[in-house]
């Protein structure tokens, strides 16, 4: 048991260079990076860090805020923004699809998407939009309602608001050159609201 000991002890001395700033795993020997506690580095290597299931991690006596693991059953990078007490466990990035960069959407704007590429859920959740922490626009995904201001959408389109909803404003001649029953616009040379049905345009005032 001694000799074991010694020997782990002999193996971590040759690869690990203590500093009074951090420390640095590598095998040149060289200091570790001033701004680092710890500095790893090598020749065609890479990290690992711990690789659990969904129940090992969820096994772990207080995780630190903070702590990275590896989930195997979900195939996420996943570390723990909450406390020891009460843990909660986010994905950095998911590897369940060959592409894994194109599944991140930027606040700053996207480019070479692909063209099935989308925003929304891959499961029978809602979607929803929000601002200022205030609920703007909710998708629900099994009537296929939209709610603007409501989750609670009871058409296919629901607006909450005591204002009103401008319509498309437009002359004549600007009418949609191949129109839909149903379509309703502003009609701006005649000054009304129109509708277009079986029998064409109409006032609808």
């Amino acid at each position: 048991m001694i000799k074991a000991s010694l020997f782990v002890l002999l193996v971590i001395c040759c690869i690990t260079n203590s500093f009074a700033q951090g420390v640095a795993v590598n095998n040149n020997g060289a200091p570790p990076d001033a701004s680092a506690s710890l500095d790893v580095s090598g020749n065609q290597k890479g990290v690992l860090i711990p690789r659990l299931t969904t129940q090992e991690r969820d096994q772990i006596i207080s995780p630190a805020t903070a702590l990275l693991i590896y989930n195997t059953d979900a195939k996420q990078f996943q570390v723990n923004i909450g406390t020891g007490v009460s843990p909660s466990w986010k994905t950095i990035v998911s590897l369940d699809q060959p592409d894994a960069p194109k599944q991140i959407w930027l606040t700053g704007g996207n480019q070479g998407n692909e063209t099935n590429a989308f925003i929304g859920n891959k499961d029978s959740e809602p979607l929803s939009l929000k601002t200022n922490n205030v609920l703007r626009l909710y998708i629900d995904s099994s009537t296929t309602k939209i709610g603007i201001g409501t989750s609670d959408p009871k058409v296919s389109l629901h607006i909450n608001a005591t204002d009103a909803m401008i319509v498309p404003v437009g002359t004549t001649g600007q009418r949609p050159p191949t129109p839909v029953v149903g379509m309703i616009r502003f009609n701006a040379t005649s000054g009304k609201l129109e509708g277009y049905t079986t029998g064409g345009w109409v006032a609808l005032n």
